[in-house]
């Protein structure tokens, strides 16, 4: 069987960012992926096992997984000189 998961390599250097929330409570943020401290090979998954919530101080456990990790889904930012269409 063949894994899939993103690992933190293939978004560095990309410009995307990683997307981490809690379902706890419902904080939200975007970081680069540069500024975690761990392997590029670390698959996003993983990452968020290692996360606490700076929050409420959750952490993904047996009991529960609160915290999330996945690469940012917003569309890329158009700069000062794009052209914007149908507007």
């Amino acid at each position: 069987m063949q894994n899939n998961s993103v690992v933190l390599g293939d978004l560095i250097g990309t410009g995307k960012k990683l997307e981490i929330g809690c379902f706890k409570c419902r904080l939200h943020i975007y970081i680069a992926p540069e500024c975690l401290t761990v392997s590029p090979a670390t698959p996003l998954p993983c990452i968020a096992a290692l996360l606490r919530c700076p929050q409420c101080h959750s952490i993904n456990q047996e009991a529960g997984y609160p915290i999330w990790v996945r690469p940012d889904a917003r569309p890329p930012r158009m700069g000062a000189n794009s052209i914007q269409v149908g507007l």
